[in-house]
């Protein structure tokens, strides 16, 4: 239990350089680096999950205006006067 709050306080970056000094006084230097790298991966999941869903929702909105744009141009184009 308070392991699993640990390890979402330091994902959530909230804190956890307290973590990561209880984990140097107790367990000696050597052990936080395994606190840094958990920090380093959990931010590169989370990036890389953001920058995913800004990127799906770009290319979903640019397919968008494209067939909005053609249908446009369709609908100007069936005009007789065309």
């Amino acid at each position: 239990g308070s392991a699993m709050l640990a390890l979402f306080e330091v994902l959530s970056l909230e804190g956890w350089l307290e973590i990561r000094d209880i984990i140097m006084d107790r367990m000696g230097p050597e052990h936080a680096i395994f606190v840094h790298i958990f920090v380093f991966i959990g931010t590169l999941v989370g990036l890389t999950l953001f920058v995913g869903v800004v990127i799906a929702n770009y290319s979903e909105n640019k397919v968008g205006f494209i067939i909005n744009k053609v249908n446009f141009l369709f609908r100007e184009c069936s005009n007789p006067l065309c």
